[in-house]
Parts: C-alpha cells; structure tokens; sequence
C-alpha cells in the first residue's frame, strides 16, 4: 500500500486533514461537497481541511480501498503536525465546507 504524506493541522481544541484539491481528486475521485459542514475550504491555497472525527475517518476508508494509506505500520494515522492556534480557522479565508457549492459556482 502507498502510503500518502499529507499533512495534520491541531488548532489546540480539533485536529484537520490538509489535502489539496487536486489530490483529493486524484486520490479520492471525490469533491469538496461530498464532505461534513465541520471540514474547512481555502480558496488561496485549493485546500481542504478534514475534520477528525468523521471527515477524516471516511477519507482514510476510501483511500484504503483505493489502496492507498495514511496510517503507521500499527495501524495508526500517522501524519506530520503543524500545530495553530485555537483562532486558526476564524479567518476570513477559510469557508465552512457546508458553503463551498456556493463560493465555487461564484468564484471559480
């Protein structure tokens, strides 16, 4: 299995997946929409950000069966952290993914 290295955001009080647009296509097939209104969009970077608790766990299983991972040898996610600060995601770049339909079809 090829194991992907994508990136893990802490922000002190919730963890995110980082994966780029493109990739997330190219890995998944999938679209920005088909996830939770807890994940973030970034429109300056092409970037999702995956919630922890169910976002990132349904993109594990897929990319599993796609034969791809992103967890350690014990079975473990095993990604590289940045850790930010509580307020990280209150700026004004990031969208709630819940409104990406809206800011894509308008943007881009």
């Amino acid at each position: 299995m090829e194991k992907l290295n994508l990136k893990f955001i802490d922000n002190q009080t919730h963890g995110y997946l980082k994966i780029s647009i493109p990739d997330l296509k190219k890995y998944t097939n999938q679209r920005p929409e088909n996830y939770s209104e807890y994940s973030f969009y970034c429109p300056y970077n092409d970037c999702l950000y995956l919630e922890e608790d169910c976002d990132l766990s349904e993109f594990s299983k897929y990319i599993e069966n796609k034969g791809y991972t992103i967890k350690n040898e014990k079975g473990y996610i095993d990604l590289k952290t940045e850790y930010v600060n509580c307020y990280y995601f209150d700026d004004n770049k990031f969208i709630r993914n819940k409104n990406i339909s809206a800011f894509r079809r308008a943007f881009l």
